[in-house]
């Protein structure tokens, strides 16, 4: 969604977009992370805490859809999928969502943060 948003954003060339709203099961684009010392062991462990997102991104929406799930409540804190590794990195929220391929570079290639759970789990 949002690639196609910014190339429609940011371009003189005539373009359509056309969306279609559901909710794919069993995909990994969706992901929860905690800095890697992190006490979080599972999704629920998310409760009350503060937690980085893109509000109206398709990660927002899993967030909201976990949070129903669970049965919990956080401080959502609305910010770029950048910003989200930076203040998981400085200690300023406590989980993050985002997508592939930034959360892997994080996860692997940094070792600054480990996966809680998926889009698939929910």
């Amino acid at each position: 969604d949002m690639p196609a948003l910014v190339t429609i954003a940011q371009t003189e060339t005539p373009a359509s977009l056309v969306g279609l709203a559901n909710w794919s099961h069993g995909q990994q684009c969706n992901l929860l992370i905690v800095p890697q010392d992190s006490p979080i062991e599972q999704t629920a462990d998310i409760a009350g805490k503060s937690v980085g997102v893109t509000t109206g991104s398709c990660t927002h929406r899993y967030l909201l859809q976990v949070l129903d799930a669970e049965g919990i409540d956080v401080q959502i804190e609305d910010t770029s999928i950048s910003t989200i590794l930076a203040n998981l990195r400085e200690g300023r929220i406590a989980a993050g969502l985002g997508w592939e391929p930034s959360v892997a570079k994080s996860v692997f290639q940094d070792d600054l943060t480990r996966y809680v759970s998926t889009g698939a789990e929910y």
